[in-house]
């Protein structure tokens, strides 16, 4: 029966998700400037959690297309997630480089990397799936959702992770 309920909340929840799809208007994104806006949004928590966060955003990494409220959606998920994985103290980098050199890159790299304990093995291939979660009171979605915008920018979006963290690598192809 839990079964059953999970599979038709998970349809539940794929149902909205493919009813905001395309709604919102996509343009030119600068995607360093997205990722500053998201760490000064989130540096009161950091703050809190005596998290220390690097950025190391390359002066090269190319514009994208798409809609910057989805994208800014991804570095929250991703963000939070790595908050989680560090507790008290840790350390999180962002990081931004071109997928290809100049002068005509072809995407751009984001590259979100925690000092956490890394994920567990038991957890690796269904890390992306809706409901899958460590958090006390996380409800599974952020990975999943995070996923799927990447995918509908035409993007990816991948990890690697150890006992001494974890790093998810997002990759959106650059504007034409």
């Amino acid at each position: 029966i839990i079964e059953t309920q999970i599979n038709r909340m998970g349809e539940i929840i794929q149902h909205y998700l493919l009813q905001t799809r395309g709604t919102a208007p996509k343009r030119a994104v600068l995607i360093n400037d997205l990722v500053r806006d998201t760490l000064m949004l989130l540096q009161p928590v950091f703050d809190e959690r005596a998290i220390a966060v690097t950025s190391n955003c390359s002066d090269a990494a190319p514009v994208i297309y798409g809609n910057s409220d989805s994208i800014q959606r991804v570095l929250i998920n991703l963000l939070d997630n790595a908050l989680y994985a560090c507790e008290n103290g840790g350390a999180i980098q962002i990081s931004t480089k071109a997928c290809s050199p100049a002068p005509k890159p072809d995407g751009i790299f984001i590259e979100i990397a925690d000092t956490g304990t890394g994920i567990a093995p038991e957890l690796l291939p269904r890390i992306f799936d809706l409901f899958v979660t460590t958090k006390t009171g996380g409800g599974g979605l952020g990975l999943a959702i995070a996923k799927q915008i990447a995918e509908e920018h035409g993007g990816t979006i991948t990890f690697e992770t150890s006992s001494k963290g974890t790093t998810f690598t997002v990759v959106l192809p650059a504007a034409p």
